[in-house]
């Protein structure tokens, strides 16, 4: 039995810092980050990363494009797709990163 893991750099130890945001390992374990494409990935990462306290966030398809090094059609289909599988919702200019779906089998495009 292994005891608990200790940092290899305890002067660099993470903090959670008051703009903390932070991904459901769930979408790895009920096999939802297998079933997305990479730029699905890539928004929903960014859509977490820049979501407020309620998931929300006001970016353009241009700006989220242009740090993702994606097209705004890129952006624009994977935001349909994560749209489709109950990920995300979205009412012009608001994008909610959702709660996971209780279905396992929601996320399914």
């Amino acid at each position: 039995m292994q005891g608990p893991r200790k940092p290899i750099r305890p002067d660099r130890v993470r903090k959670i810092p008051s703009s903390f945001s932070w991904i459901d390992r769930e979408i790895l374990h009920r096999g939802l980050l297998a079933r997305l494409s990479q730029e699905e990935i890539l928004l929903y990462f960014f859509l977490v990363l820049v979501a407020g306290p309620d998931g929300t966030s006001f970016w353009s398809y241009q700006r989220m494009g242009k740090h993702l090094k994606l097209t705004p059609d890129e952006v624009c289909a994977a935001a349909r797709s994560l749209i489709k599988r109950d990920l995300v919702a979205f009412e012009y200019p608001t994008f909610q990163v959702l709660a996971l779906p209780d279905d396992p089998e929601r996320g399914e495009p």
